[in-house]
């Protein structure tokens, strides 16, 4: 059943590159170079995020937690990947 499903999607990859005009050596050089590029990640902005403070009571799904007793400024991170499409 797995095989059919991998022989199934080489088929439709086949189809959309053929039909984009790609031979089939280059469709695995694209192919690899995505699988290259996914390791990557290009930093592009860090957007600040609300004050956290610490020794607060925080329900989380019904669970009850003390937050650490550091405090800092949240920070969010966006990057953008190689091979993203």
């Amino acid at each position: 059943m797995v095989g059919l499903i991998i022989l199934i999607q080489l088929r439709i990859l086949r189809y959309a590159y053929m039909k984009l005009g790609v031979s089939p050596g280059m469709a695995l050089v694209l192919l690899f170079g995505s699988l290259v590029g996914s390791y990557f990640n290009i930093p592009v902005t860090i957007l600040p995020g609300p004050p956290v403070r610490s020794g607060q009571i925080v329900d989380f799904f019904g669970m009850q937690y003390v937050r650490a007793t550091r405090e800092f400024m949240a920070r969010h991170g966006s990057r953008l990947n190689v091979a993203a499409r």
